[in-house]
């Protein structure tokens, strides 16, 4: 009877560090995420002068990197890339990239649907 109660307590607390040591492995620690998803935060409403809301946060196992896709808060439709430099971990981000592709698109749209007002429904 002493061995199954040593079983019944050992089994569970096994399982639950296995899960707890997938889940860092896959995602990082709760604190590491937590610190990344401010960090990043913090360096766009400094670089940008705006509040922005981190929507997905992912961990890259290979190379101990957070990364992440932002959005500001007045255009929740422009979704950008933000994220740790796997060589020196250093935020960067592609907010400008986006905003850029964002408006070159909406005026080529309405160009073309000036030059070509027949195929508005291939445009959008």
């Amino acid at each position: 009877m002493k061995l199954s109660k040593n079983v019944l307590i050992t089994v569970p607390i096994l399982l639950v560090l296995s899960i707890c040591l997938i889940f860092f492995v896959a995602h990082g620690t709760p604190w590491g995420m937590a610190n990344a998803k401010a960090s990043f935060r913090d360096y766009l409403e400094a670089k940008y002068d705006s509040n922005f809301l981190i929507k997905e946060l992912s961990f890259d196992v290979m190379h101990g990197a957070y990364h992440a896709t932002a959005y500001e808060v007045s255009e929740p439709e422009l979704l950008f890339y933000v994220g740790e430099n796997i060589a020196d971990k250093k935020i960067s981000d592609a907010y400008d990239i986006e905003k850029i592709t964002q408006a070159a698109q909406a005026d080529v749209t309405a160009i073309s649907t000036c030059i070509f007002p027949k195929l508005r429904f291939l445009l959008n």
